[in-house]
């Protein structure tokens, strides 16, 4: 899990591109600006484990 300035388009969209979503916003998190934060995670899945 990560989180990232709503804000901030040029992170939000690399981590989308690499497979984050939003989970959940804080809203007005940042002062003294009032800007919200994402929370944003990927889940992770590792291949072979538990395959016969």
């Amino acid at each position: 899990m990560l989180e990232v300035r709503a804000d901030n388009t040029a992170a939000t969209g690399l981590y989308r591109s690499a497979g984050y979503t939003v989970l959940t916003t804080r809203r007005g998190y940042y002062q003294p600006d009032g800007v919200d934060a994402l929370v944003m995670r990927k889940t992770l899945v590792q291949n072979g484990v538990g395959d016969g």
